[in-house]
């Protein structure tokens, strides 16, 4: 569904503001002007075929089983969930992944678990994350 050009302009205007207010302190970027649009509308290609070898079915099973995977690797523990959102700083610099997590945690994490184990970690939980993409976009 197309937004009204309204509304797309409101979100623009916010994403904008949140952007400029976190973005260029944290990874030394220039400020984005007005005229930055964030958002780009795609035309869908209209195809609505399926795969002849898709299965619904075991598609949805390999889905629930890499919900479980993932619920296993996490667990109840609070401070794995909230990591599992800074995977993406797998392939930074440890110092930059130090001084990163000492920023969004309370505690020196990485001397807590050790760096090693939470690049581990990581490396786990973006394995199951491309396993989820890979079935949903196949």
């Amino acid at each position: 569904m197309y937004l009204q050009a309204r509304n797309r302009d409101a979100i623009n205007a916010k994403i904008q503001v949140a952007y400029n207010s976190v973005f260029p302190k944290l990874f030394k970027l220039n400020k984005v002007n007005i005229e930055y649009n964030f958002i780009r509308e795609r035309t869908n290609s209209g195809s609505t075929k399926i795969a002849p070898n898709f299965d619904l079915v075991l598609n949805k099973n390999e889905l629930n089983n890499l919900i479980e995977e993932r619920k296993k690797l996490i667990g109840d523990n609070l401070i794995r969930m909230k990591m599992a959102n800074y995977d993406f700083l797998l392939n930074k610099d440890d110092t930059f992944i130090s001084e990163y997590l000492l920023k969004k945690f309370e505690h020196d994490i990485c001397s807590l678990y050790g760096l090693r184990n939470i690049k581990k970690f990581w490396q786990k939980h973006l394995a199951i994350k491309q396993k989820v993409y890979d079935n949903l976009i196949f």
